[in-house]
């Protein structure tokens, strides 16, 4: 294996590069999925809120309610990364 200064410490360890596709923009709106035997059959199927960070132990996402400002952990989440300001 050729180390050479270009390399991540990442592509060294592993051997390839890393895949950022799942990174998010902090801070972007987004909606957590509501599961069927939360809600009722007219409620909404998702909750308006802010993305906060990444889970260490799964992959799920700290996401806060912009209604309550609670801290919600969810792998359910669509992302507005396109709309937030730059």
């Amino acid at each position: 294996m050729n180390i050479n200064d270009k390399q991540t410490s990442y592509e060294i360890w592993f051997g390839h590069k890393p895949d950022p596709s799942n990174l998010k923009v902090f801070s972007c709106k987004s909606h957590v999925l509501i599961h069927k035997g939360l809600k009722h059959k007219l409620d909404t199927h998702s909750i308006k809120c802010i993305f906060l960070s990444y889970n260490d132990e799964s992959r799920a996402y700290h996401i806060m309610e912009i209604k309550n400002k609670t801290i919600v952990i969810s792998r359910h989440v669509f992302f507005y990364e396109a709309f937030t300001k730059k």
